[in-house]
């Protein structure tokens, strides 16, 4: 993931200009539970901003997405 991450991702999020980093988590997070919080956040009319809001968390301050205190706080944070 480090060589795709440094030759591919990281020069095109710099060239379009988006601040992105590399999780130091090693393995990555499971995305079970953030899923789960997809549905009930797409059922409640906030799928998108969820969706936006966890990828943020993990893309941009390395956030543990698979946490259950993190992706309550994003549901929290949308009036979930």
């Amino acid at each position: 993931m480090q060589q795709g991450w440094k030759f591919g991702v990281q020069p095109l999020a710099e060239k379009l200009g988006v601040e992105m980093i590399l999780p130091s988590m090693d393995p990555h997070p499971s995305t079970k539970k953030a899923h789960r919080g997809f549905l009930f956040a797409n059922e409640h009319g906030k799928g998108s901003e969820y969706a936006q809001a966890v990828l943020a968390e993990f893309w941009t301050k390395g956030k543990e997405i698979g946490d259950v205190n993190v992706l309550a706080d994003i549901a929290e944070n949308l009036g979930l």
